[in-house]
C-alpha cells in the first residue's frame, strides 16, 4: 500500500471508513438505559483515527476550519439590527412577492407569452429595424387578444401605481 497514489489513497480510506462506520451502527442497550457500542474502544479509537486521516488528507478537514472560520467572523460582524433590517426590507418584501405570484396564474400567464412563436418573430422584426407602420399597430388593437393583453397590463400599471402611493 505504500506504493498507491493520491486517489488510490483516497478511494481506500473512503472505502475503509464506511466499512468501519458500518461497524459502529450496531447499539446494545445496557441495563442503566444508555447505549454503548457492540466493538471494544479500541477499534472505535482505530476508526476515529482513520477518519480523522481521512480527513486531512483528503483536505475536507482544511474546508471545515475555513467554514467555521468564516460563520465565526459572520457572527462578530452581524448585529441584531442588521437582521431585523434585512428582514423587514429583504425578506418581507420578498416573501409578499413570492405569495402574489403564487397566488395568481400570472407567472404562468408571462412564461407563455414568452414562449409565443409570434413574439419571437416581432422581435426578430423590431431586431432587424423593419418598418413598423402606425397602421400595423392600430390594426393589432382590432385583435381580440391585443386588447385582453392590452386590458391586463392597464390593470397591473394601475394596481402598480396604487401600491406605489400606499408606500
Amino acid at each position: 500500500r505504500v506504493n498507491m497514489t493520491e486517489t488510490q489513497v483516497k478511494e481506500y480510506l473512503s472505502e475503509e471508513i464506511r466499512r468501519k462506520w458500518l461497524a459502529v451502527d450496531r447499539i446494545v442497550a445496557t441495563p442503566s438505559g444508555k447505549s454503548m457500542p457492540t466493538v471494544p474502544r479500541e477499534v472505535v479509537e482505530q476508526q476515529l483515527w482513520g477518519a480523522a486521516e481521512y480527513l486531512v488528507r483528503s483536505g475536507v478537514l482544511d474546508h471545515v476550519v475555513e467554514l467555521l472560520a468564516t460563520i465565526a467572523m459572520l457572527h462578530d460582524v452581524v448585529t441584531d439590527r442588521m437582521v431585523d433590517e434585512l428582514a423587514k426590507n429583504v425578506i418581507r418584501p420578498l416573501g409578499l412577492l413570492i405569495d402574489g405570484l403564487t397566488r395568481t396564474s400570472l407567472v404562468e400567464v408571462i412564461g407563455r407569452a414568452l414562449a409565443d412563436p409570434e413574439l419571437e418573430k416581432a422581435l426578430v422584426e423590431a431586431k432587424e429595424d423593419k418598418k413598423i407602420s402606425i397602421r400595423t399597430l392600430i390594426s393589432l388593437l382590432n385583435d381580440a387578444e391585443v386588447r385582453r393583453g392590452l386590458y391586463i397590463t392597464l390593470v397591473l400599471l394601475k394596481a402598480l401605481g396604487k401600491s406605489a402611493k400606499e408606500i
